[in-house]
């Protein structure tokens, strides 16, 4: 009895956690029919092939198919790529979907880009340590003045990532780099060499980019950490960092990971039996909650004093039961101890 109510248990509490991502899906998604189905099915198929959880990988497909429109393939795809993105950057899923989903609409993505763009962010991380949350929300907030100035998605992560590694405030650059894209156009040079201009001399760099972030910045291209070629429009393309996200989670996937999937799939097997199970024991449990119900009628309408002897030989019971069990171990022991006695009396 013991192994089957075990296993009846860790069944009932398997379906749960893979109902929890499946639940998920639903309300992120309104998704019914074919198209839950779908989704149902690779939210499994993410969570035993790479370690996660059922309620993680449900987050992820939901968000995924509600900010990229995105199905079948694709989505399963690109939803194991933003957990991979998250666990490998410290993130949580559903808040990197939401950031890499507007940083994406500020410079004019698609869903067909997201997955070498969250390469991209990734690349940029490594290289400078800005953390990803950081560098979306600096591509949201100066995606216009970037734009403007013919910078491209991937160009723009870049140099926000140098610029945050040099300890420079963007925003501020980013003003300053409006007077200079002015200051090129009324006198009709470019804007390269307007830059180098403003940063010739530290007094030069104030005046462009102020008292803050200009002598900064100046101190920066002086001792390398900032060069030219990092503000050049064109410099990067969107694929440069392709398999950076995939190539970083596989290295990082131990033995624990594996074991994680292999759970998972067990789980998944629990999650059939525990669905059965909780249509089997549906109608049984109504039954009783029927019969419970009855009793609780009959034991209110009783009066006190009968009420209070009920309660007093149910308690004595319930203290008896482990008594008689002892004194039987007891008896057993010392019927043993005596027929001991017995050989050993024989043996003098």
């Amino acid at each position: 009895t013991a192994p089957i109510m075990a296993v009846g248990a860790a069944s009932l509490a398997a379906f749960e956690d893979v109902d929890k991502g499946m639940d998920i899906v639903i309300t992120k998604t309104g998704a019914t029919g074919e198209a839950l189905e779908s989704m149902e099915n690779i939210v499994k198929d993410i969570a035993t092939s790479i370690p996660t959880s059922f309620e993680e990988a449900g987050t992820a497909v939901g968000e995924v198919n509600t900010r990229f429109g995105v199905t079948g393939e694709e989505l399963e795809k690109l939803s194991t790529q933003f957990i991979e993105f998250a666990k490998i950057n410290g993130t949580d899923v559903n808040g990197s979907i939401d950031s890499v989903q507007k940083a994406m609409a500020a410079f004019g993505l698609e869903a067909k880009d997201a997955g070498a763009f969250l390469d991209t962010l990734n690349k940029v991380g490594q290289d400078t340590g800005v953390s990803v949350d950081s560098l979306t929300a600096l591509m949201v907030t100066n995606g216009t003045a970037l734009q403007s100035m013919g910078y491209s998605a991937s160009d723009a992560a870049t140099l926000l990532g140098q610029l945050d590694k040099a300890g420079v405030d963007a925003s501020t650059v980013m003003t300053g780099f409006s007077k200079v894209q002015k200051a090129a156009l009324d006198e009709g040079v470019s804007m390269q060499d307007k830059f180098a201009e403003a940063l010739s001399s530290s007094e030069a760099a104030i005046d462009t980019f102020g008292a803050k972030a200009g002598p900064k910045l100046y101190e920066s291209f002086q001792n390398g950490t900032l060069s030219m070629d990092m503000f050049t429009a064109g410099a990067t393309n969107l694929n440069d960092a392709l398999g950076s996200v995939e190539e970083t989670f596989n290295a990082t996937v131990d033995p624990t990971d594996q074991l994680a999937v292999a759970f998972n799939e067990l789980k998944l097997v629990g999650a059939e039996i525990g669905e059965v199970l909780q249509g089997q024991l549906a109608p049984i449990i109504e039954t009783v909650t029927e019969a419970l119900r009855g009793l609780k009628e009959w034991f209110t309408s009783l009066d006190d004093s009968t009420k209070q002897t009920i309660v007093t030989v149910a308690a004595v019971v319930a203290a008896i039961g482990p008594v008689v069990a002892i004194i039987g171990t007891v008896v057993s022991a010392v019927g043993t101890v005596i027929s001991v006695v017995g050989s050993v009396t024989s043996a003098i």
